[in-house]
């Protein structure tokens, strides 16, 4: 983890994009007013820390956030032509935003 926050750090830094919290949201001083936020993470993700955070945060400012972890690793959800988990989450988030648009 810490050699993938260093490296983020050093590709990204001369542009100064490591400071803005559009890209790094949990960076940001103030969330509130955000839309509701479906957060997936993977158990075996080196940024399934920073996931769960960004849900918490989101939460902290009184903005809706739904937080899954499933057992799987980074980038399954690419893989859902392959992957029943990765189509069973698609089909959930699909749901989540059917419901936050019908209201």
């Amino acid at each position: 983890k810490q050699w993938y926050q260093r490296r983020v750090r050093e590709e990204t830094s001369p542009a100064g994009v490591f400071g803005n919290t559009y890209i790094f949201p949990l960076h940001a001083t103030d969330l509130t007013n955000l839309p509701p936020a479906y957060v997936l993470v993977a158990t075996a993700d080196t940024l399934k820390d920073e996931g769960e955070w960004y849900a918490e945060y989101l939460r902290h400012f009184q903005n809706e956030a739904v937080s899954v972890v499933v057992k799987h690793c980074h980038g399954f959800m690419g893989q859902y032509n392959e992957n029943n988990i990765a189509r069973e989450e698609l089909l959930k988030i699909k749901t989540f935003i059917g419901e936050k648009i019908s209201k």
